[in-house]
């Protein structure tokens, strides 16, 4: 079993960040860049992760893809695609993130999250990014929230 910590730690450089995680004693690590960052700090801190010897567990995503805003939605999928291919990238175990939510707060507890339409666009939303991610390496999770 390899623990980590969500937390990227305040850090000045994917070094300080690597070496910040194994002083705490994690062998695990949530990827603390996001996918429209410059590619060089990308390959910078997993390169960094790799000398470590960290696993990268995750790669968060945190939007959400049902979104009631038409522009809102479609912005955030591509958001998922893209980290979830970063992720492939990485050779991280998972890009997670939630369904979403029918209602104003993105990870809302909302009646209309219940239906079986919900169910079906959550669905059809997930086979959607992960198809159009063509991922090989990672997996595209979903976390339980309201």
């Amino acid at each position: 079993m390899r623990l980590g910590t969500s937390s990227p730690l305040d850090h000045h450089s994917p070094e300080e960040w690597a070496a910040n995680q194994i002083r705490l004693g994690c062998r695990a690590v949530v990827f603390p860049v996001q996918s429209n960052e410059p590619e060089q700090r990308i390959i910078a801190y997993k390169e960094a992760a790799d000398q470590a010897g960290l696993t990268i567990a995750e790669v968060g995503i945190w939007r959400n893809a049902l979104s009631l805003d038409s522009e809102e939605r479609k912005a955030n999928r591509d958001y998922c695609v893209e980290q979830l291919r970063m992720a492939d990238y990485l050779h991280a175990r998972c890009a997670v993130n939630v369904a979403g939510a029918f209602g104003p707060v993105w990870d809302g507890g909302y009646r209309e999250n219940f239906t079986l339409e919900a169910w079906r666009q959550t669905v059809a939303m997930i086979q959607e990014i992960i198809d159009r991610a063509n991922v090989k390496n990672t997996f595209f999770t979903m976390e339980p929230m309201p």
